[in-house]
């Protein structure tokens, strides 16, 4: 095996973009190696190589990286990878993949240590999986305990740590400096080899295909690509809709031209929505999805598909130790895994064991919200406890309910307060990563609608807002934009709502309730609040 050194290699630094989603070729040797050993093009003094398109990659001194047909290997080192969605990489036995972001690989010695600095990290090693939230890390030896070793044994195998905030810091600054460059569209059947029924059991795809249905698919992947670098998010939404075009799309190459364009377009709920249908057919990618700062929203908006015994598992355990950054989860995502969480327990024999672990995790967590400065987070989830400690109370440990009590007691934060006090938190540096954007002193005047648009998704998506295929946000004028069947968490259940946004002061208007208009204005918290009494 072939074991090249990057040390001293200089080579063409693939386009890159936080937000947007890539699933890699399954390259032969040949072709890997004209990838990243031919391309001596950009002369990069930073060390920078692509290893494949919209992957690249940091390595440390004397770090050692294979390359076979499918997958490149860390044997020694550390490196830096900043990836446009999906990368696949594999240290001392152990697969490693993670979506839509930064992270840092380290493995030395036999042990492997993964961050997860802005996107989640999955590890597997055989049906055993860890799954690292943002702004956390793992170490592990190579051994991954199963579920047969008991849950003690399972969870204390995928205990992972928070980041150090300088550590974070710097190599968010380092990944920032990586060359950004959207690519112009190349064809997907251009490609030697697909890899995605290896890598993500993808749909079967048959190769026997004639010449006309490649073509015919081509045509398709190009429309799309054109429609996304242009912006024109209805055209794509249309495109999708078609079912001849459709069909095209669920292909493996399809779902790759979507894997590598779906973040580009998370701040277009419709579409976004449409192409995580098509494209979450594996559960370590609704794994990596559910918990991703940026994709959560509409991961949890679709049908997750169905779930291995370890999947479930890591997605009920690991929820709530992935509520560590500055936006909370949404109460809706909270009550989903709730009801997730007590349909487990219920199913299980003992379901005193499912639900003291998890509280216990709570407990632990709520102890950190208070000291970090979550007030309204740590709120939350003692609702949770006490809602189990109402209708669970002889399936929890006395030590868990002694533990409850006391949270009971804990002060309770009123919404004005806690909007005041995380507006004041620490800065979160994670935006040292993003692009400066000054502050817009006449909003009138200079927000386009598209920009009116994005205000919107982002003050609804922090509200705790669902976004389905029905949701719709259409900017009106500079400053106000039109929200129809956007969906928040009621007393009555999920329902869906009507009314016109504010985007610099935050107020609510022209609310549509039972078929008339409310004449008055509220703010977008004071109007949430509401929904929920």
């Amino acid at each position: 095996m072939h074991s090249p050194s990057l040390k001293h290699r200089h080579l063409l630094i693939a386009p890159i973009a936080l937000a947007s989603l890539v699933i890699f070729s399954n390259l032969n040797r040949a072709d890997l190696l004209a990838s990243t050993a031919i391309q001596n093009v950009n002369n990069d003094e930073q060390g920078t190589y692509e290893i494949y398109k919209g992957v690249q990659i940091k390595p440390a001194e004397d770090t050692q990286l294979n390359e076979n047909d499918e997958i490149v290997i860390l044997k020694k080192g550390s490196v830096l990878v900043r990836s446009e969605g999906l990368v696949v990489m594999e240290a001392g036995g152990m697969q490693i993949m993670s979506i839509a972001g930064v992270i840092h690989i380290s493995y030395n010695g036999g042990n492997l240590t993964v961050a997860a600095l802005s996107a989640p990290v999955l590890v597997q090693k055989g049906e055993n999986l860890v799954l690292v939230p943002v702004n956390q890390k793992w170490r592990g030896d190579g051994v991954i305990n199963s579920q047969k070793e008991g849950l003690p044994a399972w969870l204390k195998s995928r205990s992972p740590r928070k980041i150090p905030n300088t550590f974070r810091a710097q190599q968010l600054m380092a990944a920032a400096q990586f060359p950004i460059n959207y690519p112009s569209y190349e064809s997907p059947l251009n490609k030697a080899g697909i890899a995605l029924r290896e890598a993500l059991s993808f749909a079967q795809f048959s190769m026997a295909r004639t010449r006309n249905t490649e073509h015919s698919a081509d045509e398709s992947y190009r429309r799309m690509q054109m429609l996304v670098d242009s912006g024109e998010w209805d055209s794509a939404e249309e495109l999708l809709d078609h079912p001849w075009h459709e069909s095209h799309f669920r292909l493996p190459e399809g779902q790759k031209l979507l894997a590598e364009s779906v973040a580009r377009v998370s701040d277009q709920p419709k579409l976004a929505h449409k192409f995580l249908q098509i494209l979450i057919t594996d559960d370590r990618v609704w794994l990596l999805s559910y918990i991703h700062p940026d994709l959560r929203n509409i991961a949890w908006g679709i049908n997750r598909p169905k779930l291995s015994h370890e999947a479930l598992a890591l997605h009920i355990y690991t929820l709530p130790v992935s509520d560590i950054l500055p936006a909370r989860l949404p109460e809706y995502i909270l009550r989903k895994w709730m009801e997730d969480v007590e349909s487990i327990a219920k199913s299980a024999n003992d379901p005193s064991v499912i639900l003291n672990s998890i509280s216990e995790i709570i407990v632990d967590q709520i102890n950190i919200y208070v000291k970090d400065g979550y007030p309204e987070r740590a709120k939350n989830y003692r609702k949770i406890l006490y809602g189990w400690r109402d209708d669970y109370s002889d399936h929890l440990s006395a030590e868990v309910l002694d533990s409850i009590n006391e949270l009971e007691k804990m002060e309770n934060v009123e919404i004005d307060e806690l909007l005041l006090e995380e507006s004041e938190e620490i800065e979160d540096v994670e935006a040292l990563a993003q692009e400066y954007m000054p502050a817009i002193e006449d909003p009138v005047s200079m927000l386009t609608p598209d920009e009116v648009q994005g205000r919107a998704y982002s003050l609804l998506r922090d509200a705790g807002a669902l976004f389905t295929v029905e949701t719709n946000i259409e900017a009106k004028n500079e400053f106000n934009a039109e929200v129809r069947n956007i969906v928040f968490g009621t007393p009555r259940g999920d329902l869906p709502f009507e009314f016109t946004l504010n985007v610099v002061s935050g107020e609510v208007f022209n609310v549509i309730n039972d078929g008339e208009v409310m004449p008055y204005r509220l703010s977008l918290e004071a109007y949430v609040k509401w929904l929920k009494e």
